[in-house]
């Protein structure tokens, strides 16, 4: 595969100038878009259609919020002096990133707990040219959302559990799949201090949102049923409507019928087991070592930003880092 290779992906030469036609085209038929073309407008619609909890999760900073302002604010410093008379009727935007032939010079970030349209955005970078990092807190199992991206590529996005064995088989299933690479994200081994969500005492895993990769592992089902099997007798819950909808949202996302979810308490099981493996406090370089005899892929470090880090990945034999502070969701003033 080649950026060059025909596809959807081809259509982005002139792509801008088409949709501007269409658009003006339809107006003189008194058409408005229904999708806003500016950000700030697309922003508010989204916060008057997602519930306060989903637009907590996607749109709060860790701290204060620091991060979060610093980093617009840093952008907007930015400046464009175009060039003139160029003279380029055709554009190829594409490019090569560790051995991924891409038709655009971006990849579309891990979408975390995308409330199970992983396939949906998958088609959608797909259409783009672009690959696509499948998040390790994905709403689809990474088999399907795979599929859907083929033949284009995907990177597969790693957090790294406290058990070794869940690690080593997540990294399996990323390489019989396809993955172009994998990328380790560095900076949650907690969660970050987010007072939007924390207000609203809302995560969305322990709804049983976003572990599809976990519940489709056969390493986690063994953790969740050694779980089960040491605890037979069910730890009592204090009867609420919330206790029952949260009950409800695990079984529903849970493999496996509602009905059965809800007798075997296996959903329930699965998301404490998640929330006491989920990130590694403990992980070092040491870890990061290990990777080159764990898999032949090509490795990403996301979330460097420090020099010697920076170094230090090198040293390594690390094929890339991705330098950012994750949008200020981990740690505010960053």
């Amino acid at each position: 595969m080649t950026a060059k290779e025909p596809s959807a992906a081809t259509s982005h030469v002139g792509l801008g100038r088409a949709r501007q036609t269409a658009i003006f085209r339809a107006g003189a038929l008194g058409r408005a878009p229904s999708i806003p073309t500016d950000a700030r407008t697309l922003e508010r619609r989204a916060k008057k259609t997602m519930s306060p909890t989903a637009w907590a999760y996607i749109a709060g900073g860790a701290g204060e919020g620091r991060t979060t302002r610093h980093n617009r604010e840093a952008f907007e410093r930015w400046r464009i002096v175009p060039r003139m008379l160029r003279g380029v009727p055709q554009r190829d935007l594409g490019t090569s990133i560790v051995g991924t032939q891409l038709c655009l010079r971006c990849c579309w970030r891990p979408s975390v707990v995308a409330a199970n349209s992983d396939v949906i955005i998958a088609r959608g970078a797909a259409a783009d040219g672009a690959a696509y990092v499948i998040s390790c807190q994905g709403c689809n199992p990474l088999e399907e959302t795979a599929a859907t991206m083929s033949p284009w590529p995907f990177w597969y996005q790693l957090y790294w559990s406290t058990d070794e064995a869940l690690v080593d088989s997540m990294i399996s299933r990323a390489e019989h799949c396809g993955a172009a690479a994998l990328v380790v994200t560095l900076d949650t081994t907690i969660l970050g201090w987010r007072p939007q969500d924390l207000n609203l005492g809302s995560l969305p895993f322990v709804r049983g949102q976003g572990l599809a990769q976990y519940t489709s592992d056969p390493r986690f089902l063994e953790i969740v049923q050694d779980r089960i099997a040491s605890n037979p007798g069910r730890a009592k819950t204090q009867i609420s409507l919330g206790a029952l909808r949260t009950l409800i949202s695990m079984s529903r996302k849970h493999p496996g019928s509602l009905r059965r979810n809800l007798r075997s308490g296996e959903p329930r099981a699965a998301v404490e087991a998640f929330l006491d493996i989920y990130s590694n406090p403990g992980l070092s370089w040491d870890h990061i070592a290990t990777l080159r005899r764990r898999t032949s892929l090509p490795i990403v470090l996301k979330w460097i930003l420090h020099p010697d880090d920076a170094r230090r990945a090198v040293e390594l034999g690390i094929d890339a880092m991705i330098v950012s502070n994750h949008g200020g969701r981990q740690v505010d003033n960053a």
